[in-house]
């Protein structure tokens, strides 16, 4: 695969989504681009009920992400803020990441587990980000909390904008895997997996 860089300067717009997963309800906050506004949120979030991880990441990309309408090049950007425990979803773990996938959808995520040791919740994230393209945080410490959102603020303000041509591309609705490597191997490319290609009818 071969791809060229368009610009540095001027990142595309963001859109990010900060959803919670309950038993009786599921509330993502509002589209928002300040890390302050999302961190606020975040305080008045109440743990409560099963926890249906999966199935609030696969719906708020079905629902949401996926019926965006904007024009220009958007980054759809969720914030997902969690300790990774799941007990209460429909879904698998691989259908929320495929939807994500298939909304063109990058997800951050937040651990909420300050435990001394990377639980398998931790594992979740972080193969749900990096699927994706985005990353995980994991800090030491309720309070650090905000940080994992200067972060991201951080990083999604440095970022390059990559398009290329696929060969023998076709619109089936097939998955396409993305290897993205730098010429120089002190560097790492964080990239998501692959996208989903557009049928006919889309």
């Amino acid at each position: 695969m071969m791809a060229t860089p368009r610009s540095r300067s001027s990142p595309s717009p963001s859109r990010p989504i900060s959803p919670s997963a309950s038993e009786s309800c599921w509330t993502p906050q509002a589209p928002s681009v300040s890390a302050s506004s999302s961190s606020k949120t975040i305080r008045k979030l109440r743990p409560g009920g099963g926890t249906a991880l999966f199935d609030a990441l696969y719906k708020t990309c079905h629902d949401q992400m996926l019926t965006l309408r904007e024009e220009g090049a958007v980054r759809r950007i969720l914030i997902l803020v969690s300790d990774g425990d799941d007990n209460y979803s429909r879904s698998q773990v691989s259908d929320a990441i495929k939807m994500c996938q298939r909304a063109q959808t990058i997800v951050y995520a937040i651990s909420t587990n300050i435990s001394p040791r990377k639980s398998r919740g931790d594992e979740v994230l972080r193969v749900i980000s990096e699927a994706t393209g985005g990353q995980g945080f994991y800090p030491v410490r309720i309070e650090d909390l905000p940080t994992g959102f200067h972060k991201i603020e951080e990083e999604l303000r440095s970022q390059y904008s990559l398009i290329y041509h696929p060969a023998a591309f076709r619109n089936d609705g097939s998955f396409r895997t993305i290897n993205l490597q730098a010429f120089d191997p002190r560097y790492k490319i964080r990239v998501h997996t692959g996208y989903f290609a557009p049928r006919p009818s889309e």
